[in-house]
């Protein structure tokens, strides 16, 4: 009788650890740009292996959920997968809390289900008491029929998540401008600081963003990081859209400069030739250096503003 309850609980545990992992591991995708640029910000890894790192990330945490769920080698390895990789999170969410505290999203749920990083290191440590206790109620026998849909299902899954979410190798474009862009430097504009600025005196970096904009938020985080890293100043943001994105915004972003948010009709009003997102730099006016979507590269914007 204990036996029989034990398979039941065993089987209600995996499907729901498994299902667990894996909705962990597809929520991670959407935008998979978030999970590659936190690896970044956080000092995980660099730019160039980003990419790679996200999507073995991800596809492990299916992997390790598909085993869970048809029961492939429970005791000798996936628990201990399981475990090896939840523990290796909480480690991370405790260095997010010490460096960052408490205030942004941990990106353990993409922005499906945004969590801080409390917020997830005690879903960890519920997890983790769960795996042990999965691993001292379950036997060791393996299916072979389990084995064959685990590994079909679990190709199918790579397949998919690379097919679907292919790694983009940027070109290496000119951002010098080939003809002038119309652009209202003159007039006097003051940002959230309350600094009233004219963008016309001296050297500027403006960056415009539509807080709606998945692409403006990709390059948004790419670019707070890299003023981050290589201590860039004199950089003034225009970001378009309602005062309710705001904080989202800046925190997905981690975006920590002077800005001024328009409406839609109020920015292409007074920016009728502007698009976003868009990063310019500027000298007394005149527009030296530009970057749109397509030829921002992470690799070659330093070398290009200098």
């Amino acid at each position: 009788m204990i036996k029989i309850k034990n398979k039941i609980l065993g089987l209600v545990l995996r499907c729901l650890l498994g299902a667990l992992f894996i909705f962990s591991g597809i929520t991670k995708l959407f935008p998979i740009h978030l999970t590659e640029l936190n690896l970044v910000y956080n000092h995980i890894t660099n730019w160039t292996y980003s990419p790679y790192m996200a999507r073995i990330l991800i596809i492990s945490e299916v992997v390790i959920g598909l085993a869970l769920i048809f029961g492939i080698y429970l005791k000798k390895i996936t628990i201990r997968a399981a475990l090896t990789l939840t523990v290796i999170f909480s480690v991370y969410l405790m260095v997010l809390l010490v460096n960052d505290g408490n205030n942004h999203n941990c990106g353990c749920f993409g922005n499906v289900l945004p969590m801080t990083s409390l917020e997830s290191l005690i879903k960890n440590i519920f997890i983790i008491l769960l795996l042990l206790y999965l691993g001292k109620i379950s036997e060791l026998k393996n299916i072979k029929l389990s084995n064959l849909f685990f590994i079909l299902s679990s190709v199918s899954a790579c397949f998919l998540i690379l097919f679907l979410f292919p790694i983009y190798t940027w070109l290496n474009v000119d951002a010098t401008p080939q003809k002038t862009v119309p652009f209202d430097f003159t007039t006097q504009i003051v940002f959230n600081n309350n600094a009233s600025i004219n963008l016309k005196d001296g050297k500027k970096i403006i960056g415009v963003f539509n807080m709606s904009c998945d692409n403006c938020r990709e390059v948004a985080f790419k670019f707070g990081i890299l003023a981050k890293q290589n201590k860039l100043n004199n950089i003034y943001l225009l970001i378009v859209g309602d005062a309710d994105e705001i904080s989202k915004f800046l925190d997905e972003t981690h975006l920590n400069f002077p800005f001024k948010r328009y409406t839609f009709f109020e920015f292409v009003k007074r920016y009728p030739h502007s698009t976003w997102p868009w990063i310019i730099y500027s000298e007394d006016g005149v527009i030296k250096k530009q970057w749109i979507y397509e030829t921002f590269d992470v690799k070659n914007f330093i070398e290009q503003l200098k």
